[in-house]
């Protein structure tokens, strides 16, 4: 991961990798709201809806997790497709992958969680 991102970003990184959904969403909405200007700011909001997408997969609430999935797409495809040493495309497949599976087979299924590779 590049070193010039903002700890906060490095941060939620960390806490989504580890599965912590709701403590990364809430790191990561401290830098969407502290920069109001920022060229990123939809991207940060995408990212901070598909951490709410997951932790509404592990609550079971898949009618809330599936309209912030969409949501986080919209505001995702204004990027490219590797913004802020994400790739989005491969993201947000793999949690829609995972969504798609735990609707399916249930919570307990073995299917990996997703993680970012930044």
């Amino acid at each position: 991961m590049k070193q010039n991102l903002d700890s906060r970003y490095q941060e939620f990184i960390r806490l989504f990798n580890t599965k912590q959904y709701w403590h990364a969403h809430e790191v990561l909405e401290q830098l969407w709201l502290a920069d109001r200007q920022s060229a990123d700011r939809a991207f940060y909001k995408g990212l901070i809806q598909l951490a709410a997408v997951l932790y509404h997969v592990e609550k079971g609430n898949f009618t809330g997790a599936w309209a912030l999935f969409n949501s986080a797409n919209r505001y995702l495809s204004q990027y490219p497709e590797q913004h802020l040493g994400i790739w989005r495309g491969k993201l947000l497949h793999t949690i829609r992958e995972f969504a798609e599976i735990c609707q399916k087979e249930g919570l307990g299924t073995a299917v990996a969680r997703p993680i970012i590779n930044a």
